[in-house]
């Protein structure tokens, strides 16, 4: 059974800035695949597990995604420009983000290593609504069994140069086995600003927790065991025409205990970076994209107890066109300084080719 109360009204047109700032240069049709809005609508998914597991290649669960076949810590997951991959284990919380809120989710296999990070087998990017000046709001209400409850809001509205968005949504369950209970919540509140014509200032704020016990196996069972969930996550993102200045902070607690076997185990780590890329038009050669980014990432847990890594890096791409003719070629260069491993620079060449749309 399921309730669904909601109003639309049409978004920004096409010629617009978007109020969550303009579109990334970085972004090609002919190596990402995207997935828009009204393409979420047409397939009725009611989660983004539900709608990433439709596409040539991808596997997805709550807690992991793969791209043909990587492992779920090669591939990087961007929310609105913050990275949502745990610094320690790799995983993404994709169940955090509402099915609702969603404007376009733009994927990639194994490119994108010079803007991207050099080890990465491929990259995945949610854009969450664009705030447009009309108000728009969904609820959904489902319940289902094993008194399996589901509640989800958005709304998002434009006052003047002032943009809000707040979601949020919970999800209870029973079960069907003895100690499977499960609690999650998730928030997001997003605030933009257009400050001139050509600029724009945004802030981004998510909130996740999950509590939810686990049964074991049916020949090993637990019961009293459980495992909860922490997540938050914010990004400052400011552009100005063909310059972008982001700065991003993300939290990760885990802890897992079992009294019968005295296991109490807890895991948290943290990742503050910088990214900063400017496109550069040089003359008879065009538009380059240049870029720098700082990261700290610091883990502390009970067995390995506490480490922190230091990232930097330098990276470029120029990306060719031969008319009319379809065909395009890219160039990229990624050199980065670790304080764990030696200094690797990393080169990119791709080339694409649209077999056809649609």
């Amino acid at each position: 059974m399921a309730l669904i109360l909601g109003y639309c009204f049409p978004a920004f047109p096409e010629n617009e800035i978007p109020e969550n700032g303009k579109e990334s240069p970085a972004i090609r049709d002919e190596t990402f695949t995207v997935i828009t809005r009204e393409d979420i609508k047409s397939l009725g998914v009611h989660s983004i597990m539900e709608l990433l597991n439709q596409v040539a290649g991808v596997k997805a669960t709550e807690t992991s995604v793969s791209l043909r076949g990587t492992a779920s810590k090669q591939v990087v997951v961007f929310l609105d420009g913050r990275p949502l991959n745990n610094p320690l284990t790799g995983s993404v919380n994709l169940w955090t983000v509402s099915i609702h809120n969603i404007e376009k989710i733009e994927i990639s296999k194994g490119t994108g290593s010079a803007l991207y990070g050099a080890s990465t087998g491929g990259i995945i990017k949610i854009t969450t609504k664009r705030i447009t000046k009309r108000p728009e709001g969904k609820a959904e209400v489902s319940y289902g069994k094993f008194d399996t409850q589901k509640y989800d809001l958005n709304y998002h509205q434009k006052i003047g140069k002032f943009g809000c968005l707040i979601a949020g949504s919970f999800d209870k369950s029973h079960g069907y086995r003895k100690n499977s209970d499960s609690d999650k919540k998730a928030g997001t509140l997003k605030l933009n600003y257009r400050l001139k014509e050509e600029s724009n200032l945004s802030l981004s704020l998510n909130y996740s927790k999950k509590e939810s016990e686990s049964p074991g196996r049916i020949d090993h069972p637990t019961p009293n065991a459980s495992y909860n969930k922490e997540e938050w996550g914010t990004i400052i993102d400011y552009q100005r025409k063909d310059w972008e200045t982001e700065i991003y902070c993300s939290g990760y607690d885990k802890r897992t205990k079992n009294p019968d076997i005295s296991l109490d185990y807890l895991m948290k780590s943290n990742l503050l970076g910088v990214d900063i890329k400017n496109v550069f038009d040089i003359p008879y050669l065009g538009d380059f994209i240049l870029g720098t980014e700082v990261r700290r990432s610091k883990v502390d847990a009970s067995k390995i107890g506490d480490h922190e890594e230091d990232e930097f890096a330098l990276y470029g791409e120029k990306e060719f066109r031969f008319g009319n003719f379809p065909l395009s070629l890219s160039l990229g260069l990624r050199g980065r300084y670790h304080t764990d491993y030696d200094f690797a620079l990393s080169p990119q060449l791709t080339i694409s080719y649209p077999l056809g749309k649609g």
